[in-house]
């Protein structure tokens, strides 16, 4: 029978489910973001439920089948979240991180083909984790600043050091593991920031697929072009509903010109980016 425990974590307390020698921690929130904005820290006081699985980014369904049962169950815009696998809450055991990929447009850190109990069966802290994809993600625009779905992972590396010693994981062996456009987006991350984890997993990404600032911008006025009459974007927020950005992300994937299905990605001018004093990528 599954029961309940609490963990006493920096970020606040959070309750998760335990069953059998496993433990789980679902949709636990490592930053927050208002749409089309920069990721901050987050914090609570009253116990957070972590006991089922976290909503997906939202995205759009039916079009790529990339892996099997890639369809989420449920999808969330606060979707700044971690999945957290682990069999000893009061072990200190490394830490392994999945990026999932999906072509930077679906996936998400819950889904049931990416569950983490037989690597933390073996002593290990399994940590899935969401990020914000398609136009929520990577949009190119005046206003927004750059590279948002990185911009999250490396908002979510932060909330790991600080916390994933209150899940059992010690915070000096976190390794990264992604597949795809995950093993891409950690790839442009440890050459964009330098970024406190032991070492990092890439499997089958494509360091080389950013767009450039001429296609990156005609996405982003594609995008901006079929904007509902009378509304105003405004950098911070767009008063279009989660299902609109998700069809007119979908509408790219037809043309040449949008990155060969993956319209929205990294933007980067060069192959690398600074590092600046707030720790935000920004295009060189």
């Amino acid at each position: 029978m599954p029961t309940d425990v609490t963990v006493d974590a920096p970020c606040g307390p959070v309750v998760g489910r335990r069953d059998g020698a496993m433990l789980r921690f679902g949709g636990v929130p490592y930053a927050r973001a208002e749409r089309w904005g920069a990721p901050e820290p987050c914090s609570w006081t009253e116990p957070f439920d972590a006991t089922r699985p976290g909503g997906a980014p939202p995205q759009t369904v039916g079009g790529l089948d990339l892996v099997p049962d890639m369809v989420p169950s449920r999808q969330d815009e606060a979707c700044l979240t971690a999945e957290v696998c682990t069999h000893d809450i009061g072990g200190s055991d490394p830490v392994l991180v999945w990026v999932p990929g999906g072509s930077y447009r679906i996936g998400a850190a819950s889904l049931a083909t990416y569950d983490g109990a037989h690597l933390a069966a073996r002593g290990v802290v399994v940590v899935g984790l969401n990020y914000r994809l398609g136009a929520l993600g990577w949009l190119a625009a005046d206003g927004v600043p750059s590279n948002l779905g990185l911009r999250d992972l490396r908002a979510a590396i932060d909330w790991l050091r600080a916390n994933v010693a209150a899940f059992g994981g010690d915070p000096d062996r976190i390794v990264l593991m992604g597949e795809s456009a995950g093993s891409g987006a950690i790839a442009h991350l440890l050459a964009s920031d330098r970024v406190p984890v032991a070492g990092a997993i890439l499997q089958s990404g494509a360091p080389a697929g950013t767009l450039d600032a001429d296609a990156a911008a005609w996405v982003a006025q594609t995008f901006l072009d079929a904007a509902p009459v009378g509304t105003k974007f405004d950098g911070q927020f767009c008063k279009w509903t989660a299902k609109a950005i998700r069809h007119e992300d979908q509408t790219f994937c037809s043309d040449d010109r949008a990155g060969d299905g993956c319209p929205f990605i990294r933007l980067f001018s060069e192959t690398r980016v600074k590092q600046v004093d707030d720790r935000r990528l920004d295009r060189v």
